[in-house]
């Protein structure tokens, strides 16, 4: 499925990755509602304040766009965290790109997306090492397939004197994590073949197709998938893509094939088992239980937990995302969601505090963009006493932010 082609069954999905500032990943879309159904439920809010690529419900969605109203809803004021209350400095909620309205989902311009200086680097690359003399592949970009750590497109392929249109894909992700449909080990049946540069490569054929992985020496992964048949745009298949693995494992493995928001290396994954055991170790006081609901995994880190103290009631997330993954100012303050915004020092660092409007959920989401990973914790609605010092030592933990 295509940046600009969204279906009308994708209009749910599609309003979720609005609300968190993702472009749709290039995945089946059987794949792209089962990872939605998932992520439905991670959160209620956007994630850093509306900037990170973590997923809100559908229902948030629906009530900014519904015209609802706050009803009044007190704001706690700075938390002390230690024997002195830590520097804090108010921001200013603002309208944002949207004027402080969530408009309907738009797809990318298409003069966006022909002249985006990454996707054409790409195609560049590919033109160069697969068909040198211009004889097969596309000139030029007409689509963007990317979300969730990752960026690609499909180009066209066409034989001489045929009808028909294969296609050649390419997809760079920081790390496996992005790539939501490899399935080596789990289903698909793949080898090993050296990629040049001292790389390794993944071969998978499947259904007809035959895709290529390299991990590079950074931690990004480039997959390039050759199909004869370029579904999207033809019903009828070129007779063959002349382009044998080894060829494809070695551009695979081009080091142009990058994510400039992610020049300092892709970032190891975080241990899942661990996030969720250290958040209950330090989010959950005395007298207070969780029973989590939704957890993530390595690559994608979140815990969402039903919480209680025996008399308030509420919902605690935790989860991380890669800060390369962000898109703009990290600690916005966008007035459609926040009541109010703060900047905390907690020792070296700041971290951002957003109390949020009641047609969001409520309650209060604490967020730290470190060099790694931003981490944050929501509670929603506000639950009791519950303390922002313990929202600001687990953000800060150094244990999410590990160097490659």
């Amino acid at each position: 499925m295509s940046q600009h082609e969204t279906s009308q069954h994708d209009v749910e999905e599609a309003l979720q990755r609005l609300a968190a500032g993702m472009r749709p990943p290039a995945v089946p879309a059987a794949d792209d509602l089962a990872r939605g159904r998932r992520r439905r439920r991670r959160g209620r809010l956007t994630a850093v304040a509306g900037t990170v690529a973590c997923v809100a419900a559908v229902g948030v969605v629906a009530a900014v766009l519904d015209g609802r109203s706050d009803a009044p809803h007190p704001v706690p004021g700075p938390v002390a965290t230690g024997p002195t209350e830590p520097a804090v400095r108010e921001i200013e909620p603002s309208a944002g790109p949207g004027g402080g309205v969530v408009p309907p989902f738009t797809e990318r311009d298409m003069d966006d997306i022909r002249t985006d200086p990454d996707l054409n680097r790409y195609r560049d690359v590919l033109a160069e090492r697969l068909d040198p003399r211009g004889e097969h592949l596309a000139k030029e970009v007409s689509n963007e397939q990317s979300g969730g750590g990752s960026r690609g497109t499909k180009l066209a392929w066409t034989n001489d004197g045929e009808s028909g249109m294969g296609m050649v894909q390419v997809t760079v992700s920081a790390g496996w994590g992005g790539l939501d449909n490899w399935r080596c080990g789990a289903g698909w049946s793949c080898r090993e073949i050296p990629a040049g540069r001292g790389l390794t490569a993944e071969v998978a054929e499947h259904d007809g197709v035959t895709e290529v992985a390299v991990e590079h020496e950074d931690g990004i992964v480039v997959v390039i998938a050759v199909d004869a048949l370029f579904g999207n745009n033809s019903t009828v298949p070129v007779s063959g893509i002349d382009l044998g693995e080894d060829l494809l494992a070695r551009t695979a493995a081009d080091p142009r094939l990058d994510l400039p928001s992610y020049e300092g290396g892709v970032p190891p994954s975080l241990d899942q088992r661990t996030f969720d055991r250290v958040g209950r170790q330090v989010l959950v006081g005395e007298g207070e239980e969780v029973e989590t609901t939704y957890t993530g995994n390595d690559a994608q880190p979140w815990v969402e937990a039903e919480w209680t103290d025996g008399t308030a009631r509420g919902t605690l997330t935790w989860d991380a995302t890669q800060t390369g993954q962000l898109e703009g100012e990290p600690y916005a303050c966008l007035r459609v969601q926040f009541l109010r915004c703060e900047v905390h020092q907690v020792d070296e660092v700041e971290v951002f505090v957003g109390y949020v409007r009641p047609k969001w959920g409520g309650g209060w989401q604490a967020t730290y963009a470190g060099p790694s990973y931003a981490v944050r914790v929501v509670v929603e609605p506000t639950a009791g006493d519950f303390l922002l010092e313990r929202a600001f030592a687990f953000v800060t933990d150094p244990r999410w932010q590990p160097e490659r």
